[in-house]
């Protein structure tokens, strides 16, 4: 029941490189079953979203598989700078515009 233009949905996006950050409005669920959820629940797709990139698996491992396997030991140190930096885009969407933001992480 809140505001969608208050919803700030982060999620991790096989579609971008490892440690990529996009920032959109008003987007498809693109597949993701997690957004899909979010908009079925909603009705509509008028939210933020900060896509986290985490690259695409190679043939033949499951994209399912791949996103939910723990990180190896040299990715760890990679994996929280990127979490760090999609915190830091969401602080940034709750104070700049959304075209300002998407300058800083696109």
């Amino acid at each position: 029941k809140c505001d969608p233009d208050d919803l700030i949905v982060v999620h991790d996006d096989i579609d971008l490189e490892f440690g990529q950050i996009k920032v959109v409005h008003t987007a498809g669920h693109g597949g993701h079953n997690g957004v899909r959820s979010i908009v079925d629940e909603l009705g509509h797709t008028g939210f933020y979203r900060v896509r986290v990139g985490v690259g695409r698996p190679e043939p033949p491992i499951d994209p399912a598989d791949y996103v939910l396997q723990k990180f190896a030991d040299g990715e760890k140190e990679d994996a929280e700078k990127l979490v760090e930096r999609a915190a830091d885009a969401v602080e940034d969407l709750l104070k700049l515009p959304l075209k300002e933001v998407q300058q800083r992480y696109h």
